[in-house]
């Protein structure tokens, strides 16, 4: 027994932090990379069920790895093909967009609810007014990586980007 505890128990050192935090903040800017020009980390936070993090970026544009669509069925058709739905409403916000994934697509859209609300347990209050605030706004951009379990949300006028990622348990 004492011999599998030393040869267990630097194994068990290894995995904590992974079962510590969803990812870690270079991470979540990695993620964030392939479609948006990230600048300051205004704030960030992951435990092992939900991870929250909120940048500023230095330009409105996305970068040409992500296609926004502006018709949801254009958009859940890109996360059957790619596994990433990005959907941008050029009057309408990202709650409009969510509410119309659902509507479209049942599975898509609990996956995205679950994804997006249950990360407010990592949201201080600021971050959750911002992430309100963003679902809200008028031309923001909704993303959601079905494969990498997170949903963002970019807001181009106020030049800030949050990612969300939650499970339900």
């Amino acid at each position: 027994m004492g011999r599998a505890r030393r040869i267990l128990a630097p194994l068990a050192l290894l995995l904590l932090p992974a079962a510590c935090a969803q990812m870690d903040e270079a991470g979540a800017r990695a993620i964030l990379e392939r479609w948006f020009w990230l600048g300051e980390a205004r704030y960030f936070k992951s435990t092992r069920t939900c991870t929250a993090a909120l940048y500023e970026l230095r330009s409105g544009e996305v970068k040409s790895a992500l296609a926004p669509e502006a018709r949801v069925g254009a958009a859940l058709a890109a996360l059957e093909r790619g596994g990433v739905l990005a959907l941008t409403h050029p009057e309408g916000t990202p709650d409009e967009a969510f509410v119309e994934v659902m509507n479209r697509s049942r599975p898509a859209g609990v996956a995205l609810q679950e994804t997006a609300f249950s990360a407010r347990a990592c949201m201080d209050e600021a971050t959750e007014g911002a992430f309100y605030r963003m679902f809200s706004a008028p031309g923001a951009l909704l993303v959601f990586d079905r494969e990498a379990g997170l949903v963002a949300v970019m807001e181009p006028q106020a030049r800030q980007v949050l990612l969300v990622a939650g499970t339900a348990g």
